[in-house]
């Protein structure tokens, strides 16, 4: 398993707690999706450890709290995307500043994310706030 490039998993409905040995998946690359699986808890720090990592998608799940500081070592990522979540406070402002071709969504009425592209809000859809386009 540490060998994987990619780790697929939505819409498991797993409701559990993302274990933290997933910072230990450091050659993951193309992609960590866990959407849509009911996981509970807070975003581990240990996923700043995948520092090779292009997507993250943590969408639709029951994430709650503050999102680690950690997370600002990713600066491959070309998707995040943390909506449909209960998360509070702000995107790091570090990670944001490596976000110059990310896709990043957020529930913006939730946490403050000066740097997403997209607001959501749960059950509505998301809008593009970078172009004005929606994308509802």
């Amino acid at each position: 398993l540490l060998n994987l490039e990619a780790l697929y998993l939505g819409g498991n409905d797993f409701g559990f707690r993302i274990p933290s040995e997933f910072g230990r998946l450091t050659r993951l690359r193309d992609g960590l999706d866990l959407s849509g699986n009911q996981l509970i808890g807070s975003v581990p720090s240990q996923l700043g450890s995948l520092t090779n990592l292009r997507q993250l998608r943590l969408t639709d799940n029951f994430f709650a709290g503050e999102l680690p500081s950690q997370l600002s070592n990713l600066d491959q990522l070309r998707v995040f995307r943390i909506d449909e979540n209960d998360l509070t406070g702000s995107v790091p402002s570090e990670l944001c500043s490596t976000f110059d071709t990310t896709v990043a969504y957020a529930d913006c009425d939730e946490i403050s994310c000066p740097c997403c592209s997209h607001c959501c809000v749960d059950g509505q859809g998301c809008e593009c706030i970078l172009s004005g386009n929606s994308d509802r």
